[in-house]
């Protein structure tokens, strides 16, 4: 039985940014929407 559906508008057609976090030296995997300078970088 479906609980909720969230209905947030159309999505953008460039991709998000991915950064790996899985060491002490995080990464982007994927630069893509957003803007990785926000995270200190």
């Amino acid at each position: 039985q479906l609980q909720a559906i969230v209905a947030a508008g159309a999505c953008p057609l460039q991709p998000t940014t991915v950064i790996d976090l899985t060491d002490d030296d995080p990464g982007v995997v994927r630069e893509g929407r957003g803007d990785p300078a926000l995270l200190g970088r």
